[in-house]
């Protein structure tokens, strides 16, 4: 089922959710809603998980789709550009646009993002995996400081967070 609120409304369900006590379904609301990005696979996924009443399934997207964009966030946040290789093309080169790389992201059972500076050298790499738990979607990238570093600063606790809440 799908029901259309205006951002200003959204927010006014979360507000409402969060003061009667139910923080965690409100954050999965405004997670949910991402406002003024486009439907992803990872949204149709869901989607399609809810309607067949598979709400393990909807969960276990729902946690890919929170760490993948978790990742990309702090790629962009740090100035890199990114590649996605969806193991067959480069669905996504050298971009900075997030609604574009989250658009190219779960399109098949594996993505590999290649992160780039912006004068074009190689940074390293994330190489994700669906279907396992969700909270492990990442499953390899790249042994360099770059890599590390958002691996131990934000995908990590986050990963750690996703398993903890079951």
């Amino acid at each position: 089922m799908t029901i259309n609120v205006t951002p200003a409304e959204m927010l006014d369900i979360c507000n409402a959710l969060t003061a009667s006590g139910k923080q965690a379904l409100s954050a999965r609301l405004a997670e949910d809603a991402e406002v003024g990005e486009p439907k992803t696979g990872f949204d149709h996924a869901i989607e399609l998980a809810l309607a067949r009443r598979s709400r393990d399934l909807a969960t276990r997207i729902r946690a890919e789709r929170r760490i993948a964009r978790a990742l990309v966030k702090a790629c962009l946040d740090r100035g890199h550009l990114i590649s996605v290789n969806d193991g067959e093309d480069w669905v996504v080169k050298r971009s900075d646009d997030k609604a574009a790389i989250m658009l190219a992201l779960f399109s098949t059972d594996e993505d590999a993002i290649h992160l780039r500076s912006p004068t074009g050298d190689k940074l390293g790499w994330f190489q994700l995996i669906y279907g396992n738990s969700g909270y492990d979607v990442v499953s390899d990238h790249a042994d360099n400081e770059i890599c590390r570093a958002i691996w131990d600063e934000v995908i990590m606790p986050l990963a750690d967070k996703i398993e903890a809440e079951g």
